[in-house]
């Protein structure tokens, strides 16, 4: 083929004809897609041999803490499983060291409750959070999961669905749903439908907690902390234990830091103190500093006291043979 050119040169214009050999386009273009093919291949394989030593590298330190070598070729398929599955490669590192025992289930009960959570809309890392909290949740039958799951799912709260409330709760997975029933219509005497629904998103745990242990915590926010049901709702409050929440109150209390309120006169008295969440659903340290404004030595040492007298009490009850719900 050839093309006639114009060139401009020192000695002024002129023409010229420039020959060259056309080559194939899809010639350029398969030996181009060929490289990349090659260069994708090569870091395809650059990342498999990067996870597999990652997790030979985990699986020897899990080694250390006394799982055996037998468990080896399934932690890798297990590892590999739960990177493609979705959850990234620190969360697996950090949730393994913490519960080595994680290992010991096979990949078949994993990939089991994993794809059914999966198809039933709940995301990779909540799915493998549950399975962390409660690891005995990997042995419910895949058959009977997916039968209690669609259950669950028939159980609403106005128009908001229990499974999207509470999926952050592991044990719905093994709870009776007509238990779980009975537990809404117990909360539905005391809490009005869009304070439910708040509470039961912000406190998953108290549809299969048990119910003198909830309700105790309840009426102690109420009678002693003199909060109604919309500040209840809007904490984390029922997701602590009833001693963490009578510590954390007293010590604002006895330092004259907590006004309670009197919501029959002034409907936002409440509002004099910190919010419930912030008294409850906070760090030891951010309590003690921005909420209390005292000092760490201080709360340790009042977290003390209370935890004498909680177990003198324990002890008396024992002594007495009677059953405490405290946790």
């Amino acid at each position: 083929m050839a093309v006639r050119l114009l060139k401009i040169g020192s000695r002024g214009i002129y023409s010229g004809v420039l020959q060259w050999k056309c080559i194939p386009l899809s010639n350029v273009l398969g030996a181009d897609l060929s490289r990349r093919h090659l260069n994708v291949n090569a870091v395809m394989e650059d990342d498999s041999r990067d996870t597999r030593r990652k997790g030979l590298e985990l699986f020897e330190t899990l080694h250390g803490k006394g799982i055996d070598n037998r468990h080896r070729n399934s932690f890798l398929s297990l590892y590999q499983y739960l990177l493609d599955f979705g959850v990234d490669q620190k969360t697996l590192q950090s949730q393994f060291l913490g519960t080595p025992d994680l290992v010991k289930y096979p990949v078949s009960q994993w990939k089991n409750f994993c794809e059914v959570m999966v198809s039933g809309g709940m995301p990779a890392d909540i799915a493998f959070k549950n399975i962390v909290y409660c690891p005995d949740i990997l042995q419910i039958n895949r058959k009977a999961l997916e039968q209690h799951i669609e259950k669950l799912s028939l159980i609403y709260i106005g128009n908001h669905s229990l499974l999207d409330l509470v999926q952050s709760n592991p044990r719905v997975f093994a709870f009776p749903p007509k238990a779980i029933v009975g537990r809404l219509r117990k909360l539905s005497t005391m809490f009005v439908p869009g304070d439910l629904k708040v509470l039961v998103k912000n406190n998953p745990s108290i549809v299969t907690d048990k119910w003198d242990t909830v309700n105790e915590k309840i009426l102690y926010i109420h009678e002693m902390m003199g909060l109604e049901q919309a500040q209840i709702a809007a904490s984390e409050a029922l997701q602590k234990s009833l001693f963490h929440i009578k510590v954390r109150h007293q010590f604002l209390y006895r330092a004259g830091l907590y006004k309670t309120p009197d919501l029959a006169k002034d409907k936002k008295s409440y509002k004099q103190n910190a919010d419930l969440s912030l008294i409850m659903d906070t760090s030891n340290k951010f309590f003690v500093n921005k909420i209390a404004r005292l000092t760490e030595p201080e709360y340790e040492v009042f977290y003390r006291m209370m935890k004498e007298e909680h177990d003198s009490i324990s002890d008396d009850e024992d002594s007495d043979g009677s059953h405490s719900d405290e946790e």
